[in-house]
């Protein structure tokens, strides 16, 4: 999403939301944990362990780009969009 928005965008928001980890496992844990969340509240029958750690798997290294296509997918149901069609 950085592309879409611009690097000033996203480095403001990650002075003000990003909290740092010990270890790359605890950094891949609460990538796991915010997945699992997203899914429990956006699409139940995906808020599995074996789902999520699938996609974790599938999109090693691109992460970004895993988010965007749920922001993509869900986006209508947690993102208001004002005079822009509802398709990014």
């Amino acid at each position: 999403m950085t592309g879409m928005f611009g690097s000033g965008f996203h480095m403001s928001a990650q002075r003000n939301s990003c909290e740092c980890v010990d270890s790359k496992e605890e950094a891949l844990q609460r990538k796991h944990d915010l997945l699992l969340d997203f899914f429990s509240r956006h699409d139940p029958e995906q808020a599995t362990e074996e789902q999520v750690s699938g996609l974790m798997e599938k999109w090693k290294g691109k992460l970004g780009k895993l988010y965007m296509e749920l922001a993509i997918k869900y986006g209508k149901a947690f993102v208001t969009f004002d005079g822009i069609k509802d398709e990014l």
